[in-house]
């Protein structure tokens, strides 16, 4: 640095910058690169571009970070050369009102608290090309594997990744804000050492956006609706009539159909089976604070919630592409994202109902242990889990073999390997929940409706975190 300071880095990558940014120059463009960090790519593009601006938004805090804002700005003076910087400490993007031709981000979105955010806010910014430079999993050369997130492995570095992206889920994500022309360029770890595998998306909208038509800023989520003045627990039955519905794809890869009725009745009906499912243990649905809904998917069950306003709802799941969806179109909710692993970003007892709708299907027997354990931690004591299961109506559907498993009492469980997905099949005989789940996680059982043998339905489950301290 001018100053003398010498500040270590993971690798010295100069000389890949070309393979990184896909042979893309940039020529002349406006370009806005999110979280420069240590300026190994600034450096380079700002030599080449008409207009180089920064938004400066580290993922790190403390000395680290002051260092390795200082380090880049020490570089840039020491090329001579002098591009805008935009601090972004408090996530609003004042002066970030002119288009630009590229928005560049090298490791932002698995840094980030909310990747998603970053990457929606990214596509407002940029009229033309997004370039997104992120670590990814080795072995995926030919594309074919599903579109994935998961937690990085944690490490002795509090400002290392936490998200390890799928070039598949990249590239749908991608696609869901509008930047459907792609190249993807995989790279060996020797081309940016310090980060391992790495893969290089240069995506570009069908048609280049006039700069007259950007919105002033990134979407954000609309304002929370007025409180009814009716009491909470009247519901407003017309409240979700009107809200936005998914594409007719989306929808069809949700339930098997882009029918809307089915949609949008279904929702509605599994929705109202445990609003009564709730009055029957006393609870009026209305009068709840906090609501999180895991595995909220397309909020099929979500979105009728609506008809009680005051009610605080929460949604997250695994498919990130529906939660983007959500967040653009739902105002109303938050929404999140997880991974497999049973950690859920809220505190501890902050919320008074957990349900999972047709989730815990889908998971095998370790994983189902786990998770109830994280839903009972983020329950307030009192607090109720609510959640669906293929159980003894199921029975039929299943091979002698694993009857005699079901009939033992035990989870039947297949396709344990891509838990999480549709191929991952759980059967719940009741004697399980009660018998293992129950005891494992310290919850006592408010209600089983059990639909009649024979019949498609599921289990209905009503679960509650114990008053008394001490819970598991």
């Amino acid at each position: 640095m001018l100053d003398g300071k010498v500040l270590a880095g993971d690798a010295d990558r100069r000389g890949a910058e070309d393979a990184v940014l896909g042979g893309e120059k940039f020529w002349g463009m406006r370009v806005i690169e999110v979280a420069p960090g240590s300026a190994w790519l600034s450096a380079h593009l700002a030599a080449r571009c008409g207009a180089y601006i920064v938004l400066d938004r580290p993922a790190m805090t403390g000395d680290k970070a002051d260092d390795v804002r200082t380090g880049w700005q020490h570089v840039m003076q020491a090329l001579g050369l002098q591009p805008e910087i935009v601090t972004d400490k408090e996530r609003s993007v004042a002066g970030l009102s002119d288009g630009y031709d590229v928005a560049l981000s090298f490791g932002a979105l698995s840094r980030a608290d909310d990747p998603l955010e970053l990457l929606a806010l990214m596509a407002e910014l940029s009229d033309d090309t997004l370039v997104i430079i992120e670590p990814s999993e080795a072995g995926e050369g030919d594309g074919s594997v599903e579109a994935r997130l998961t937690m990085a492995p944690e490490t002795a570095d509090p400002y290392g990744a936490r998200w390890v992206f799928s070039p598949a889920l990249l590239e749908r994500l991608l696609n869901r804000v509008g930047f459907e022309r792609q190249v993807v360029t995989r790279h060996a770890p020797a081309v940016t050492p310090g980060t391992g595998t790495s893969v290089t998306i240069v995506a570009r909208r069908h048609v280049r956006r006039p700069p007259a038509s950007r919105r002033q800023g990134p979407r954000m989520a609309e304002a929370p609706l007025p409180a009814s003045p009716q009491p909470a627990y009247s519901p407003d039955h017309e409240a979700a009539a009107d809200l936005p519905l998914p594409p007719p794809a989306d929808r069809r890869a949700a339930i098997g159909t882009a029918d809307v009725e089915v949609f949008v009745t279904v929702g509605r009906n599994v929705f109202e089976q445990m609003v009564q499912a709730l009055a029957r243990s006393g609870i009026a649905a209305g009068q709840l604070g906090r609501v999180l809904d895991f595995g909220c998917g397309l909020s099929r069950v979500l979105r009728w919630w609506r008809m009680f306003p005051r009610v605080n709802i929460h949604g997250t799941d695994i498919d990130v592409a529906a939660i983007m969806w959500n967040r653009e179109h739902l105002g109303y909710g938050t929404f999140a994202f997880n991974t497999l692993d049973p950690r859920l970003d809220y505190p501890s007892e902050s919320f008074d109902l957990v349900h999972a709708i047709d989730v815990m299907s889908h998971y095998p027997e370790h994983l189902q242990i786990v998770w109830f354990k994280e839903f009972l931690r983020i329950l307030r004591p009192g607090g109720q889990v609510y959640f669906t299961s293929r159980g003894r109506s199921c029975r039929a559907l299943l091979p002698p073999d694993l009857q005699a498993v079901f009939d033992d009492h035990r989870l039947v469980c297949g396709g344990a390997e891509q838990a999480g997905t549709e191929h991952c099949v759980a059967f719940h005989p009741p004697q399980w929940v009660v018998n293992t789940l129950v005891p494992a996680t310290g919850a006592e059982v408010l209600e089983l409706a059990e639909w009649p043998v024979g019949s498609p339905g599921e289990d209905l489950w009503l679960l509650r975190k114990p008053h008394a301290a001490g819970w598991r």
